[in-house]
């Protein structure tokens, strides 16, 4: 019973799934962590992270033209999302203001996909 309390009020002070949260950062710290671990810092060995790529779709004329060339569970991937009315839109980061990725929505999407990695990973 107390646990179901203390999990009880933990939920409830949880923000809404799609509300930017923590700290705002200046443009001088967003900068800075540009070189992170996703930024420059990558590319010149200062992180080990799993390798990243750009995708050269000059040999496409069209996005199904990619998609016919991807494995079958990232076909089922799209699938899924563009059934679920999926769509890609911008959110600029600015200077002194929570990211808009920040949200809880996003960070159980990081952590599902990242959980998917692990599961997938020989190690």
């Amino acid at each position: 019973q107390a646990l179901g309390n203390l999990v009880g009020a933990a939920l409830a002070q949880l923000p809404p799934e799609d509300e930017a949260v923590g700290p705002p950062y200046s443009l001088r710290e967003r900068e800075k962590g540009c070189l992170g671990a996703m930024g420059a810092g990558q590319w010149t060995g200062q992180y080990r992270t799993r390798p990243h790529a750009l995708l050269d779709v000059r040999q496409f004329a069209s996005v199904e033209d990619w998609v016919q060339g991807l494995p079958r569970g990232a076909r089922r991937t799209l699938i899924k999302a563009n059934s679920q009315n999926f769509c890609v839109f911008s959110r600029p980061i600015y200077g002194d203001k929570p990211a808009p990725h920040s949200s809880l929505a996003h960070f159980r999407c990081v952590v599902a996909h990242e959980v998917r990695l692990l599961a997938d990973s020989p190690d």
